[in-house]
């Protein structure tokens, strides 16, 4: 995949500024965030992050850790988790739909196929904050979530926000085309 950022999971990230905050406060509109990801280790890497980037989780992202992907809204409060089965290092592409107050239809995909079709673990809210979250600025990072501690350790590729849930076929459509 060309091209792609290298990461040695020291403390580099990019950080994509305010480029949400058109979408503002209490959004409760789906979401989809999409990457590319080829993981040097199975530790915590931050991969895909909109929060304020001060020692909090954020308002939603994409983290591997232990050989698996967590992808969250409202800092863990709901998540949807899968395994990987592939050896590191290995792409993977990653893409997590958000529908607000919808556990169901909130999913996890994996190379195309999704990932925990259950009900995930907590409550979808039913709404983000995706301008300012308790005075803060909310911001797009990519390599990093948390803080510049859980950077990510490898190559990241393609990066995409959709203002919309994409649908099985579009993510396996993207999975192919990419």
């Amino acid at each position: 995949i060309s091209p792609a950022f290298n990461f040695d999971g020291s403390d580099g990230y990019i950080d994509a500024g305010k480029s949400t905050s058109s979408l503002g406060n209490s959004y409760a509109n789906p979401l989809t965030l999409s990457i590319w990801v080829n993981f040097s280790n199975s530790g915590n890497n931050g991969i895909f992050s909109i929060s304020r980037f001060t020692n909090t989780q954020g308002q939603i992202g994409i983290v591997g850790f232990s050989n698996k992907i967590r992808a969250y809204t409202n800092s863990y409060a709901f998540y949807k988790e899968a395994s990987l089965s592939a050896s590191i290092p290995y792409w993977y592409y990653i893409v997590y739909s958000w529908v607000p107050d919808d556990n169901t239809n909130s999913k996890l995909y994996v190379n195309g196929e999704e990932k925990d079709a259950g009900t995930g673990n907590g409550t979808s809210p039913s709404s983000i904050n995706l301008d300012t979250y308790n005075g803060f600025d909310v911001k797009t990072i990519i390599g990093g979530y948390f803080s510049n501690v859980y950077t990510f350790h490898g190559n990241i590729g393609n990066a995409h926000i959709y203002n919309r849930a994409l649908s099985s076929n579009e993510v396996l459509h993207n999975y192919n085309a990419l």
